[in-house]
């Protein structure tokens, strides 16, 4: 049975770690960094585990998922999916997941059961079709080693689109 785990996003995009998935508690740890979570205008502060399960380095492939409009499908390598399936063994509603886009924490989704190689990445209605499928180039970028930016060009001579793929309120 396959299990996937819906991250909600509604941050900006831009260049940096796009994507790390950590273990989040609201109790205090000495390897944990306390991070917000703002919705709707309340903030909520969660204990963030320094050490990412899977980070962008770990993703096989990414892709907008056409019949769902604001989901992209993140699918993961052989050691990110044994990382997480690892972290996410036996969570039986246990365990939260720290989602953290751009350096930035999105959601912390409670986990109800093991999970295996797949993520989904939601919350992304006002990013159009050509920007979602941006965003999953950018996920696969960072997993090829990412591109190293300056100034906004990118060190190959190829010009970077500065504009936040979702713009903060």
């Amino acid at each position: 049975m396959k299990t996937l785990l819906f991250l909600f996003c509604t941050g900006s995009l831009v260049h940096g770690e796009l994507l790390r998935v950590s273990k989040a508690s609201e109790a205090r740890g000495l390897n944990a960094e306390a991070m917000a979570l703002t919705k709707d205008g309340r903030s909520m502060i969660y204990q963030v585990e320094k050490e990412a399960v899977v980070t962008g380095k770990d993703v096989a492939s990414a892709r907008a998922v056409p019949d769902q409009p604001g989901v992209v499908e993140v699918k993961l390598n052989e050691e990110g999916a044994k990382r997480l399936a690892a972290a996410t063994k036996g969570a039986g509603g246990k365990v939260r997941l720290a989602i953290i886009v751009d350096g930035v924490l999105e959601s912390v989704p409670l986990v109800l059961g093991q999970m295996k190689d797949t993520l989904w990445v939601s919350g992304l209605e006002n990013l159009d079709e050509a920007d979602l499928t941006k965003l999953a180039k950018a996920f696969e970028a960072e997993a090829k080693g990412g591109e190293k930016e300056k100034d906004g060009v990118v060190e190959d001579g190829v010009e970077k689109d500065p504009t936040p793929l979702v713009p903060r309120p």
